[in-house]
């Protein structure tokens, strides 16, 4: 009678085989978990910014859309988080008489989240009452930490004078 079953030699040459496979799969998995991480927080920053513009518009005060650390007030940096609030009192700040926050985002630690406004400047955006934006174009880039150059781990989210976003896929800065 004949036993059933691996020999040691056959198990060996089969974790082998799974060593090569998982070593040459894994950079390419952790790529695409990056990828996907770039392109949620962009979608979340689009969807916030939209669901200001559409608050603005049902609201007479307006809305608006900063960083913020802990959803209570415009602090930090835009890699901390941001929030959306409704502009009861009509005087462009949160915290206000029945100011409202709408919703608040928590930034992850494997992103990098910037803008193109300068260090003296307000980078806070705010829609009055017919949903378009107070003030110039602001242009975020969202990226991957790390970012290895020439990978596509990199979006331009740009926001129009009028309101309009539009986010384009870049490659890492070299």
């Amino acid at each position: 009678m004949r036993c059933r079953g691996f020999t040691l030699v056959e198990l060996m040459v089969t974790i082998v085989i799974l060593g090569v496979v998982l070593a040459i799969g894994f950079p390419n998995f952790q790529v695409s978990i990056r990828s996907n991480r770039v392109a949620t927080a962009s979608n979340e920053l689009l969807a916030s910014l939209s669901l200001a513009r559409s608050e603005a518009i049902r609201n007479p005060g307006g809305a608006g859309f900063c960083a913020s650390t802990a959803g209570t007030d415009c602090d930090g940096s835009w890699g901390d988080g941001w929030m959306v609030w409704i502009d009861a009192d009509g005087n462009r700040l949160p915290g206000g008489v029945n100011d409202r926050v709408v919703r608040f985002v928590e930034a992850r630690d494997t992103l990098n989240i910037t803008t193109d406004a300068d260090e003296d400047e307000d980078d806070s955006i705010f829609f009055d009452h017919q949903g378009r934006k107070v003030g110039a174009g602001l242009e975020f880039t969202i990226s991957s930490v790390p970012c290895p150059a020439g990978q596509q781990l990199s979006r331009q989210l740009r926001l129009s004078s009028t309101g309009q976003a539009a986010i384009t896929p870049m490659d890492c800065p070299s």
